[in-house]
């Protein structure tokens, strides 16, 4: 006779074992992709809405929420101004946000070795971040770990000076305070507040009465002509050989190319190594290095290249000017400032422009509201 025919049963049972077989290898493919660059994920058109989307596959980023020290709530104004008025059309509803402070600048902890903790999605801009852990002390502080707790005590920073001298603690000057007007504006408050300010710089203990070895000086401190030495940063952080946590994590726009666990620094003084991630001023930078994270200022935080995706390219410097000029993806050429800071390597998720939302839904998620015609609103609109 012909041969038999197999059950429906074994039918579904090799149909199950197939399934699972490819589930497990887009496991095992997923695992091989940069969690930087994630593909466009399509879905199976169970409902008209899921036919056409396409959304970035997020699954090998950070699935809790947002470091709690680095987050807070985001409020939402539905495109209303601060007499209630509607100056932005089409906004309102949606999820509610929480934004992350992202260091744009770098130079909090200079030279300080940090850790790629975990990457992150992040609800309020294209690419995503990451977050790192800074190292308690850097390599170089390990031989004067003694002598730093030391002088964290008697740096006096700009900062405090200035309080101080404002807060009025200083009782050989505080008869005269008594005859002086408070009005910081007026000339003998002036007069006064320059004169304390004067005596209480004479009296400041910079550091220990053991003279730092030269390589922290260097570092510290910069030594005007008639020989006296301030200090370079104003932040007593960059003094600290001990990091509370909120000083030791922080939010960077994520690079591509990198991952949890690898190890980056941001220097403001020489040249690292030229890799996704590290930091450092233009003029460390070789030619012809793709950067994101531009500052236009010296000291004013990253402005160019923020959007996923995106880079730039140093195309040339003048060191006599001392200026650098860098080719934007539009072929706009511009000039920066050799001391502006920039970080190696391209944004991260290039996927982004491509993502299809393919309902409205996704847009009333994001609190973006119906555009309508005129003629079809009412007159108070």
């Amino acid at each position: 006779g012909g041969a038999t025919k197999p059950s429906p049963l074994a039918d579904r049972k090799a149909i199950k074992a197939v399934t699972k077989a490819s589930f497990n290898l887009r496991g095992q493919m997923r695992t091989l992709w940069d969690p930087t660059c994630p593909p466009l994920q399509p879905r199976r058109p169970f409902s008209p809405g899921q036919r056409w989307r396409q959304m970035i596959d997020t699954r090998l980023l950070h699935q809790g929420i947002s470091f709690s020290l680095l987050s807070k709530r985001l409020p939402r104004h539905g495109g209303r101004n601060h007499t209630g008025r509607i100056t932005i059309r089409h906004r309102g509803g949606g999820f509610k946000r929480y934004y992350r402070s992202i260091d744009f600048k770098r130079y909090k902890l200079p030279d300080r070795y940090a850790t790629v903790v975990r990457l992150e999605y992040d609800s309020n801009r294209s690419a995503f971040i990451a977050l790192l852990k800074y190292d308690n002390m850097p390599e170089w502080e390990e031989k004067y770990r003694e002598d730093l707790k030391a002088w964290r005590d008697k740096i006096y920073t700009h900062t405090e000076l200035h309080r101080d001298v404002y807060r009025g603690d200083d009782p050989e000057l505080e008869e005269e305070s008594k005859h002086v007007s408070k009005r910081p504006n007026t000339e003998d408050r002036n007069a006064y507040y320059q004169k304390r300010l004067a005596a209480r710089m004479a009296k400041i203990k910079w550091v220990s009465p053991n003279d730092p070895p030269a390589e922290l000086m260097e570092r510290f401190f910069y030594f005007k002509k008639d020989g006296t030495k301030h200090l370079k940063f104003k932040s007593p952080i960059r003094f600290a050989p001990y990091l509370r946590d909120e000083e030791r994590f922080s939010y960077i726009l994520c690079p591509k190319h990198i991952n949890a666990g690898d190890r980056l620094i941001s220097s403001v003084t020489e040249a690292v190594d030229i890799k996704p991630g590290n930091s450092m001023k233009l003029k460390f930078i070789p030619a012809g290095t793709l950067i994101h994270n531009v500052e236009f200022q010296p000291k004013r935080g990253g402005k160019i290249c923020r959007s996923a995706g995106t880079s730039a390219t140093l195309v040339e410097k003048n060191v006599s000017k001392g200026l650098a000029i860098i080719r934007m993806q539009s072929t706009e050429l511009r000039y920066i400032s050799l001391e502006c800071m920039a970080t190696i390597g391209e944004v991260s998720n290039p996927e982004h422009k491509n993502q299809v939302w393919g309902k409205a839904g996704e847009s009333r998620h994001r609190g973006i509201r119906p555009t309508v015609s005129g003629t079809s609103m009412n007159p108070c609109d």
